[in-house]
């Protein structure tokens, strides 16, 4: 029986060691599974505290752009309001010049700058309606003459062109022209005057 019993010790102590290893391993790799489930939880804590702080740096870019660009076309419209005032106006000047006693040298003017570029010895010229007595062609004749040095044939057409004020200057056979109408003239040279308003107001 001694041997026996001390067989069966020899057996249940190896057993006792073999099953406090296999708990120790196990116990280790437990708190190796727990170590590295804890750092996974920190890294997708850091992943999604890193994507929350993007997207909210995002979101906060697009709401300062979208202010920025909201401002920029009030600005916008209210220059652009300005200038549409100051042309108004400037049409509103332009047509009561009509009434004023510096409206015959103004047309003198526009017809002897027309006529100096047409550059013919007969001209026609043709008013808006009712304003074809305001100037006699003798004068037009005469300040045409004094600038380009030589005889001028300068009549009046009954034809009548849509315009507040101004002129159009045409060679006798009707091929050539200039229209110096207070409309044309703004229409073509709207864009110098809105950059000569917009660097007086806003100092561009």
């Amino acid at each position: 029986m001694t041997g026996v019993a001390t067989i069966i010790e020899i057996i249940e102590s190896r057993t006792t060691e073999r099953v406090e290893g296999i708990i120790k391993t196990a116990e280790e790799q437990k708190q190796l599974l727990l170590q590295q489930a804890k750092e996974k939880a920190t890294t997708i804590e850091d992943d999604i505290s890193k994507k929350t702080e993007l997207e909210y740096n995002a979101a906060l870019s697009r709401a300062q752009a979208g202010a920025k660009l909201k401002a920029k076309y009030q600005v916008l419209e209210s220059k652009e309001s300005m200038m549409k005032s100051i042309l108004d106006e400037v049409s509103e000047k332009i047509q009561k010049v009509v009434k004023s006693k510096k409206y015959v040298s103004i047309l003198t003017n526009l017809i002897v700058d027309a006529g100096m570029e047409l550059d013919v010895d007969k001209l026609e010229l043709v008013f808006p309606k009712g304003q074809a007595s305001i100037i006699e062609a003798a004068v037009t004749k005469k300040a045409l003459e004094s600038k380009m040095g030589r005889k001028i044939s300068v009549t009046i057409s009954k034809e009548t062109v849509r315009a507040s004020g101004g002129v159009i200057i045409r060679t006798a056979d009707g091929f050539r022209w200039i229209d110096n109408t207070f409309e044309s003239r703004l229409e073509r040279f709207h864009n110098n005057i809105r950059d000569r308003i917009s660097a007086i107001l806003f100092e561009e």
